[in-house]
């Protein structure tokens, strides 16, 4: 089952200025979808299309070719030669093989039986200025089975979003959130408009989300406080740390008291705090961040921000570096083969609040309050005399 359609763009800017966004808004508020499909769904959609004269309604060589080329493809796709979507990246076209759930988008049967288009418009792509009909049914059905299974996620707490242009042309969403303990959860996706072709070989401006998208830091716990004493230490590093701490935090401050505290699935947030902010901090010494010369080789270089992995055996855990590019990584380590999270400085203010969200609204363990007296702290002459106590006393030894 796929997660979720990535719209490039040009595409949102058609499927807006058409008004389909608009139907899709308001068909998705009432509509739920089962997770699963079924081959028995596709013959279902397909024979209902049929019926309904919708393939009347374009020039018979366009619809005979549509027809010809899904019936090939269902046939491929249970004799074993799968058909494949190619995605372009780092000049090389990864693969990805085609899912049921494809051809209920594919066919149009998603958008046919939610009734979001008229059985005249439900293959007419030109009027709405798409190049073929598969371009056309894959785009419109991808962005309301989005919208409708958007409207659906009540399990998984969500956080703040943003979206990031890195230097190398990548478009990176990030969120700060929780996962299903409500442990605190990042996830990053690469939604880069790269050249896609769908199954049948047509130039598509939209795509689904694949394995090498996905980013994440998930960790177990209440560690919404250590990753905050990261994000400072990083600011500190990069000569940023000013822009946080200006009329002592007061940015940062005054946004999350006017969240307040909202209750949540667990009781931990509601409840006092774990440790001073004097521990928190003095738990890494106020060492450096450690800086790599090769973001591919960890072997050696010691971090002492880090935090254990969720779901995984105790040898397994998340380090904090700066990369090449000043960028912060959190690698999972000691070995990982997955691209790892990572913030450019320009970022540290929606990371800071994307904390700070998550905490307020209930959606990790740590109560925002937490957060609030950290910053404070950092803030404070006490921390300056802890910090110089503590460097003294490294260099003592």
């Amino acid at each position: 089952m796929r997660s979720k359609w990535i719209l490039y763009p040009n595409t949102k800017k058609k499927l807006e200025a058409s008004g389909i966004l608009r139907r899709i808004e308001q068909i998705s508020r009432n509509t739920f979808i089962s997770g699963a499909v079924y081959a028995d769904d596709i013959i279902h959609y397909a024979k209902e299309i049929k019926e309904s004269g919708a393939l009347d309604k374009i020039p018979k060589i366009e619809a005979d070719e549509f027809k010809s080329s899904l019936n090939n493809a269902f046939k491929a796709f249970f004799d074993g030669e799968v058909p494949k979507w190619l995605i372009r990246k780092n000049n090389v076209f990864e693969e990805t093989r085609m899912e049921l759930e494809d051809f209920l988008l594919l066919s149009g049967g998603i958008v046919f039986t939610h009734k979001l288009l008229g059985d005249d418009e439900l293959f007419d792509y030109k009027k709405f200025g798409f190049n073929n009909i598969f371009e056309f049914t894959g785009t419109v059905g991808s962005a309301l089975m989005n919208a409708i299974r958007e409207k659906a996620e009540i399990y998984t707490p969500s956080g703040l979003d943003w979206v990031t242009e890195k230097s190398n042309y990548r478009t990176i969403t990030s969120s700060i959130g929780g996962n299903i303990h409500y442990d605190l959860s990042i996830r990053q996706v690469d939604i880069t408009a790269y050249e896609t072709k769908d199954p049948f070989g047509n130039s598509v401006s939209y795509r689904p989300e694949i394995y090498t998208d996905y980013m994440n830091f998930s960790t177990i716990h209440s560690t919404e406080s250590d990753f905050l004493v990261v994000i400072l230490q990083y600011a500190e590093q990069m000569g940023i740390m000013q822009k946080i701490v200006e009329n002592g935090a007061k940015e940062f401050i005054t946004f999350a008291k006017s969240l307040g505290q909202r209750a949540g699935a667990t009781t931990e947030h509601l409840m006092g705090f774990t440790e001073t902010p004097e521990y928190t901090f003095n738990k890494t010494l106020y060492l450096q961040i450690p800086k790599l010369e090769n973001n591919k080789n960890y072997v050696g270089i010691y971090s002492p921000y880090t935090f254990q992995s969720y779901g995984t055996i105790d040898n397994i855990y998340y380090a904090a570096y700066i990369g090449t590019e000043n960028e912060l990584r959190i690698q999972l380590l000691p070995t990982s083969q997955r691209e790892c999270i990572s913030f450019i400085p320009e970022d540290i203010d929606k990371i800071l609040k994307g904390l700070i969200y998550q905490c307020a609204m209930g959606i990790g363990r740590t109560p925002v309050k937490q957060i609030i007296n950290l910053l404070e702290y950092r803030c404070s002459t006490d921390y300056i005399k802890n910090k110089k106590k503590y460097s003294k006393s490294l260099l003592k030894k």
